[in-house]
């Protein structure tokens, strides 16, 4: 199975929901982030194969 790689990068204004969205699609909880916090999640594709996402989550 192929599998391909993304990376993505959340940046915004403090206090602004960006760990929340994070945290959510990981693992569907919420935790508070304070700094930088850096994340990875295999997704499976509706046409096939999977996807394993990066996500690096900061604050401006």
């Amino acid at each position: 199975m192929d599998v391909f790689r993304n990376k993505i990068v959340l940046l915004g204004s403090a206090a602004a929901g960006k760990s929340s969205l994070c945290y959510r699609f990981i693992d569907r909880n919420f935790r508070q982030t304070i700094g930088a916090a850096f994340h990875t999640k295999t997704v499976e594709l509706k046409a096939g194969g999977l996807m394993k996402l990066d996500i690096w989550d900061t604050a401006l």
